[in-house]
């Protein structure tokens, strides 16, 4: 092989190794220079939007990462007014990684208010069933006046623990969370009045019915 060759193999390989080192490096220092890509209007605009998704899945103004991404949000568009482009540019990028952050974390949220909600309700319905239970046993012997007080007892149980579970089915996990304690309250309430030993009566009589009114 002649020199010439050489040399000139040599200049070719020279010139592919520089192409692969701006083909690397070249994308991103044009983009940070505003030279290609979306440019600062673009790039607020989409930033917006992710924090428009965030708060559609749940997100609120009480999150740090909503709260970062409004400031960044603010911070560019400020600088945009300035002709600050390639500050603006920075400040909307952050503004999104924000955004996204608290989409991530509202999604994660709202899954555990799902699985939270969808374990109340299962106990509501289990708690209903017992309350069903409860009644057969209460009305057998009982004065008619008493039997359809007992079946007005379970009819209001009823409606408080099927208007939870409807609020589960229809996704309002947060309303069932709330309401959770009252409810339950209102049904352990029911299971007294039907019958089922109250807190106490795991130390007194436990398994007894207290009497009913009319019962010798």
């Amino acid at each position: 092989m002649s020199p010439l060759l050489v040399h000139l193999l040599r200049r070719v390989a020279l010139a592919l190794l520089v192409l692969a080192g701006l083909a690397l490096v070249g994308p991103p220092v044009l983009r940070e220079l505003g030279l290609v890509g979306p440019r600062p209007p673009e790039m607020i605009a989409a930033a917006e939007h992710s924090l428009a998704a965030a708060r559609r899945y749940g997100a609120d103004d009480a999150m740090p990462a909503v709260q970062e991404a409004s400031r960044r949000l603010q911070e560019a568009k400020a600088l945009l007014e300035r002709g600050e482009g390639r500050a603006a540019r920075g400040a909307a990028r952050a503004a999104s990684a924000a955004a996204i952050g608290a989409q991530r974390e509202a999604l994660t949220r709202r899954e555990e208010q799902r699985r939270r909600s969808e374990a109340i309700a299962a106990e509501v319905d289990r708690l209903l069933n017992r309350l069903e239970d409860l009644y057969a046993e209460a009305r057998e012997g009982s004065p008619r006046a008493e039997a359809d007080r007992l079946l007005s007892v379970l009819k209001s149980a009823r409606q408080t623990g099927a208007a939870l579970i409807l609020a589960h089915e229809q996704g309002n996990h947060a309303r069932v969370i709330g309401e959770e304690a009252a409810t339950r309250e209102a049904l352990a309430a029911a299971a007294e009045e039907l019958g089922a030993p109250g807190p106490s009566g795991a130390d007194s009589g436990a398994g007894t019915p207290k009497p009913r009114p009319g019962a010798p």
